[in-house]
């Protein structure tokens, strides 16, 4: 669930994730819950132009796919994304899913763009290239 609620020259963004691991390989869940949230606050808790962005990230992690809200945000760990790429996102959807190859290094910190980035798709945000021509 993502809340969005602009005060004066204020944004807050309130999100509800779920997060689950349905790949083969095993995680320590709560150390990408804790990489998660602080990536997100690193980008969305800022200022742009006049505007002071807040977030405030609840993420709760899950044993069972039966366990997932269906309002929630999932992250959702998977073995496989097309183009080997660490993350895709259900434009303008409710999911993330993650590249199990992709997960040490997001929570290691080497990775710190994929979650801010892909949680800008699920807002509806696509690739400012994505309808230009190659060359442009």
């Amino acid at each position: 669930m993502i809340f969005l609620s602009k005060n004066n020259d204020s944004i807050s963004i309130s999100l509800h994730a779920d997060l689950i691991n349905t790949s083969s390989q095993a995680f320590d869940m709560n150390a990408l819950k804790i990489a998660i949230i602080s990536q997100l606050a690193r980008v969305y808790r800022s200022s742009v132009g006049k505007y002071d962005l807040n977030i405030e990230v609840n993420i709760h992690v899950l044993q069972k796919s039966t366990q997932c809200s269906q309002k929630n945000i999932l992250f959702q760990i998977v073995d496989t994304i097309p183009g080997a790429n660490p993350a895709e996102a259900d434009f303008k959807g409710l999911r993330i899913k993650l590249n199990k190859n992709a997960v040490n290094d997001i929570m290691t910190h080497k990775n710190i763009r994929t979650i801010p980035h892909e949680l800008g798709h699920l807002f509806g945000w696509d690739h400012p290239h994505a309808r230009a021509k190659y060359e442009s």
